[in-house]
């Protein structure tokens, strides 16, 4: 039962956490389990809890924080005190490890980006960079469009745009070069790309930079 609680606790199945442990009581009260044997019990899962909690990421502090609701748990003589109790100190543990998967997940997800920030000139799948980031694409897909707001297509077309914009700044760069360094391999599709997002070709875009470059001199 310890085990099953657990695994549903760092799966985030809260819901099937807390039937499992209505049921354990449950079974206690039916049983007439004495008060005395549950302290035993329970101290004994909470023995359980604290390697594997400690494993993914609660520290020895915040358990200890948390272990405080029920660190005199001789004082109970009352099924209903001792699973109130037992109630809040699960709850304690549901919202530390919902701290540390979120903050794990933006720590994937930065990492994420900047792989995509740094690689944007190569072909680049949804799939190799949620891969890079430790996370499953369908999940990397969901999260990282409400991380970014946009999802990862877009990200990784405007990155290569912006890219482009910067380079055909510079007079000396050939429309070939910008395409390959942006991220596009066939000048035809860099184009055709460029216009879609920015409305003119890469051509007009650096005529009308280089134009108010010379009238800014």
């Amino acid at each position: 039962t310890a085990l099953s609680i657990l695994r549903h606790l760092l799966s985030s199945e809260f819901e099937k956490a807390d039937r499992e442990t209505a049921d354990l009581f449950l079974r206690f009260a039916q049983d007439k389990t004495p008060v005395s044997d549950l302290r035993r019990i329970l101290e004994e899962l909470i023995g359980q809890f604290e390697p594997v909690l400690r494993h993914n990421g609660i520290t020895k502090e915040d358990y200890e924080e948390i272990k405080i609701q029920l660190d005199l748990i001789d004082r109970y003589h009352v099924l209903a005190d001792l699973e109130a109790d037992f109630n809040v100190f699960l709850s304690k543990i549901k919202e530390k490890m919902t701290v540390v998967k979120n903050l794990r997940l933006e720590q994937n997800l930065d990492q994420a980006i900047e792989y995509i920030n740094t690689h944007f000139d190569q072909d680049l799948s949804l799939e190799e960079v949620a891969e890079h980031a430790n996370l499953n694409a369908s999940y990397f897909s969901t999260t990282f469009k409400k991380y970014t707001g946009s999802n990862f297509v877009t990200y990784l077309m405007n990155l290569r745009i912006d890219h482009a914009k910067r380079l055909l700044s510079d007079p000396s760069c050939k429309i070939l070069q910008i395409a390959q360094e942006s991220g596009f391999h066939d000048t035809r599709y860099f184009a055709k790309t460029f216009k879609k997002n920015v409305g003119i070709t890469p051509s007009e875009y650096r005529n009308i930079v280089l134009q108010l470059n010379k009238e800014s001199e």
